[in-house]
C-alpha cells in the first residue's frame, strides 16, 4: 500500500482563487457537501506559465479543483467527491473582468484520519500539525487508507489531499492512463518500508 500527496500544479497551469471571504465560509468547506444551488463568489483567474488549459485547476489554494468536462464525465458517479457546475465571470489579478468561465467544481467530501498517531511525528507548533518534510515522520494505518479516489487527511487547521494505492487501479493510475493534466502526485508513504519516503 502506498500513499501519495496530491496537489494542483498551479504555477504551470491556470488556477482560481475565491476573493470573498464570506462566500468561502458559507459554502466551500472541504469535507462537507456544498449546499444546493451553491455558486462561487468573486473569483480571480491566475494564468499558469504553460498557457494551456489543464484538466485540473487549483481552486482556492487547493480547497477544491475546477475540472474539465472529460474529468467530470469520468467521475460523475464517484462517492468521494461532489461535482458542481459553476458559471462565473472571473477577474484577473488587476481586478479586470475576464472571459466567462463554465466549469465543474470537484469538491472533496471524503475525509479519513488514516495516520497512526502513536508512530507519527508532529511539528513543534502543535500536536495536530503533521511533519511531512521529515522522512519517516508520518506513518499510516493501511486498513484506514481509502483505495478509491482522493481523500482528505486532517492536518492541523487544514486538510492534506491524498491518494491511496493498493490492490486494483488507484486514482493516480486512472489519471495517468486517462492523460489528465494539472495534478502532481508525490509518494509520501510506502507500507513495504513502513514509513514516509522522500
Amino acid at each position: 500500500m502506498r500513499v501519495y500527496r496530491v496537489s494542483a500544479a498551479s504555477n504551470d497551469y491556470d488556477s482560481l482563487v475565491e476573493l470573498d471571504e464570506q462566500s468561502r465560509l458559507s459554502g466551500l468547506q472541504p469535507g462537507s457537501p456544498l449546499p444546493p444551488g451553491w455558486q462561487p463568489g468573486r473569483l480571480a483567474w491566475y494564468r499558469g506559465r504553460r498557457k494551456v488549459a489543464a484538466d485540473f485547476w487549483s481552486y482556492d489554494h487547493g480547497a477544491a479543483y475546477a475540472v474539465s468536462p472529460r474529468v467530470s464525465n469520468a467521475l460523475d458517479n464517484a462517492s468521494w467527491c461532489q461535482l458542481v457546475p459553476i458559471s462565473t465571470i472571473p477577474q484577473n489579478p488587476r481586478g479586470e473582468p475576464m472571459t466567462p468561465l463554465e466549469m465543474t467544481l470537484l469538491h472533496l467530501v471524503q475525509v479519513v484520519d488514516a495516520v497512526d498517531r502513536t508512530a507519527t511525528g508532529f511539528l513543534p507548533l502543535g500536536s495536530d500539525l503533521l511533519d511531512w518534510d521529515t522522512p519517516g515522520a508520518v506513518v499510516f494505518k493501511p486498513e484506514f487508507v481509502p483505495l478509491e479516489g482522493l481523500f482528505l487527511q486532517p492536518d492541523g487547521d487544514w486538510r492534506e489531499v491524498l491518494c491511496g494505492e493498493g490492490r486494483g487501479e488507484s486514482f493516480r493510475m486512472v489519471a495517468e492512463r486517462s492523460g489528465w493534466t494539472g495534478l502532481t502526485f508525490k509518494l509520501c508513504y510506502d507500507a513495504s518500508v513502513g514509513r514516509t519516503v522522500k
